[in-house]
């Protein structure tokens, strides 16, 4: 064997042993998970976006409530002023594929009722109806905004990150149909082989989602990646692994539990654990779940238009707007700190009935002028 032949023979041994030890180093720091090419008997992408879409295509609707509890970075809850807080979400939130949709979140510090909202789409326009910070569960909205249905929200849905996309309003398998995603290398954890998505969308060019599916609960996602934009001070990245799965009635398959992160850098800012409780598919959903139950007077805001409109009749209108002067003239008076009351105070203007007596008063000084002028001559 020529001398150049020995060189590369040694070469060649010493690359085998250094990548035999790299995959030896990873295989000890990421146990159970390894990042392989696809076996043989590895799922297509057209096996996982049919078994997807007979998934979606079962639904005709969802609901169910959902309680999370937070747990906070130390840096997160310094800045946020949540040290020693101890905070809790609950939510309840419909689906239909009639195009309804409603999302109720109420947030909890120390077992008090915080903050409150709730978003609902009819079909054809989505409502974002607001209450003041510290409202009950059972108080009226102080505001209505209104928008076209077409108007998605940001908001995430923890229990269902990766597998429903709110800023389309749609579910995973619509994107996959429509061609959105990219098969990549699988994910294999204890001899199981987890199929690994790249997931696009072309109306939001800076999002991006891999998700890890579970071939053994028709490929809904076990663990997802997601996030917007990017930088230094990089928020809207999520991170979120289903723990734990039920079977619905029909056997369909939906999320119960798992763990949700809020990044910062890549680094947790927040963690909720969320566990679904009253899970139901293909169940009677009233269409006033997705309608706002709203008092006369409440303002409702036209975000095309801009203009702000009062709900109800005329004369209930007219009666609210009183009562809501009189309670802020009420809050004045008490501002003011015993200065008198401010609705006993004279005001500017004439009522109806001293205007015409002043007029009555007129015509009877024209009329005396002028009988005495017709005297007089």
């Amino acid at each position: 064997m020529s001398h150049t032949a020995k060189k590369m023979n040694h070469a060649m041994k010493h690359t085998t042993t250094s990548l035999a030890v790299f995959c030896l180093i990873l295989t000890t720091l990421c146990p159970g998970r390894v990042y392989a090419e696809p076996p043989e008997d590895a799922a297509s992408l057209e096996t996982i976006t049919a078994a997807l879409q007979q998934w979606r295509d079962s639904l005709v609707n969802v609901q169910f409530t959902c309680t999370s509890t937070f747990e906070y970075s130390e840096q997160a809850a310094r800045e946020e002023g949540l040290e020693g807080i101890v905070f809790r979400r609950e939510y309840d939130w419909a689906w239909t594929d009639t195009g309804m949709q409603r999302r109720h979140m109420l947030d909890y510090r120390d077992g008090q009722l915080h903050h409150r909202s709730m978003r609902l789409v009819d079909g054809t326009t989505r409502y974002t109806v607001k209450f003041p910070d510290g409202a009950s569960s059972v108080d009226a909205p102080s505001q209505v905004l209104k928008a076209p249905a077409e108007a998605h929200g940001k908001v995430v849905i923890e229990p269902l990150f990766g597998l429903w996309l709110p800023r389309t309003s749609q579910w995973l398998p619509e994107l996959l149909s429509a061609g959105k995603a990219e098969l990549l290398d699988p994910v294999i954890e204890e001899g199981v082989v987890y199929p690994q998505l790249r997931v696009t969308h072309s109306k939001a060019p800076d999002f991006y989602l891999y998700v890890i599916l579970d071939p053994k609960r028709g490929f809904l996602p076990h663990s997802a990646y997601t996030g917007f934009g990017s930088g230094k001070k990089s928020r809207g990245q999520f991170r979120q692994t289903v723990t734990d799965f039920q079977q619905l009635e029909g056997g369909i398959w939906f999320p119960a539990a798992g763990e949700f992160h809020d990044l910062l850098d890549g680094e947790m800012w927040t963690k909720l654990r969320w566990e679904m409780t009253n899970v139901q598919v293909n169940q009677k959903i009233s269409k006033k779940q997705f309608q706002p139950t709203l008092p006369a007077g409440t303002p409702i805001r036209n975000l095309v238009t801009g203009k702000t409109a009062f709900n109800g009749s005329r004369d209930k209108r007219r009666q609210v707007e009183g009562m809501r002067a009189a309670e802020a003239q009420e809050n004045l008076a008490n501002r003011i700190g015993g200065k008198g009351d401010v609705s006993a105070r004279p005001t500017r203007g004439w009522s109806t009935w001293t205007r015409v007596g002043l007029l009555i008063f007129a015509l009877a000084l024209l009329v005396v002028a002028f009988k005495v002028r017709k005297r007089a001559g």
